[in-house]
């Protein structure tokens, strides 16, 4: 993950907020062989994939992301207004990226952005952690065995089906999360008119495109845009203003400023630049630090407790 701050409670785990999956009918859809966007036929069409019968399960909208709603977010207005003006809740396909230094708060922002969405849209949302391709690979075979194509694909095919089944679905948001190596999206490697090695896995062949999904992807590398997203669908993720920093600082350590603490307070938050996973952890240690310090003064007291009784 993009060492992304402690914003609040973000302990790991498959979330399905308000959603369950519920066995309805079979979607069959047939995929094409190349990239080009299609449009989702019917259910009572036939998926094939390289001649075998995929099915997707109708259900209700999945949420499928590692996380857990950061209620203590602090919002970061300009930021925020930029993402939902390249990606509105519309039914289109549509793509754009955070980028900016580690510990910006790129993930974080996506995180948000993927619990708003699943709540005004009710789209299917999906989590990717792209940091390498074992990790893209592994987040891959979970989707695949909640699509159940586990049985049906191995390497490669299974990427790819599970590239369709998103696909198929009515409406769908999928988080690249962390794609600070470009190299393994094919970003440098290919030019017109070379073709990959066969043996060569590219990443990007398996990112869903179809008429009715949104992308986001997160990365530390500026050129995410001009490559994996269009010049005018990025959006840059530096530090902080002045006043949210002090926000985070006051959530993370629990507790408001007191008058004599601001002016140390303001300099220690210059100093970190404003970078929010700095000022979250500078936050925990002083929150650590006061608390060894309450525990010895506690351990002071009953010392001195016990040497007047004796």
């Amino acid at each position: 993950m993009d060492g992304q701050m402690s914003f609040g409670s973000t302990t790991g785990h498959i979330a399905f907020p308000g959603a369950h999956v519920e066995t309805g009918g079979t979607l069959n859809v047939t995929v094409p062989d190349g990239r080009k966007h299609h449009t989702t036929p019917p259910l009572e069409d036939e998926l094939k994939f390289l001649g075998t019968p995929v099915t997707a399960t109708t259900a209700r909208p999945l949420f499928v992301v590692p996380f857990e709603h950061n209620t203590d977010i602090i919002d970061r207005p300009d930021v925020f207004a930029k993402l939902e003006g390249l990606l509105p809740p519309i039914v289109d396909y549509q793509s754009a990226a955070l980028w900016g230094l580690g510990g910006s708060g790129k993930t974080q922002i996506a995180l948000e952005f993927a619990y708003r969405r699943f709540r005004e849209t009710n789209c299917s949302v999906y989590w990717v952690h792209a940091d390498n391709e074992a990790t893209f690979t592994q987040d891959y075979e979970a989707l695949a065995r909640k699509a159940g194509l586990t049985d049906k694909f191995q390497g490669k095919e299974l990427l790819r089906g599970v590239r369709e089944w998103i696909e198929a679905q009515p409406s769908w948001l999928l988080i690249v999360d962390n794609a600070d190596d470009l190299g393994i999206f094919g970003v440098g490697k290919r030019t017109a008119t070379a073709q990959a090695p066969a043996n060569e896995t590219c990443l990007d062949d398996y990112i869903p495109r179809s008429p009715v999904g949104t992308i986001l992807w997160t990365s530390r590398d500026e050129r995410i845009v001009g490559s994996l997203v269009s010049a005018r669908r990025g959006v840059s993720v530096g530090r902080m203003a002045a006043d949210e920093a002090l926000a985070l600082f006051e959530t993370s350590r629990n507790e408001h400023v007191a008058i004599h603490e601001k002016d140390a307070v303001s300099g220690l938050l210059a100093q970190l630049d404003y970078l929010p996973l700095a000022v979250s952890q500078a936050a925990a240690v002083l929150v650590k630090a006061q608390r060894r310090e309450k525990k010895m003064e506690d351990f002071a007291e009953i010392r001195a407790r016990s040497a007047s009784s004796t």
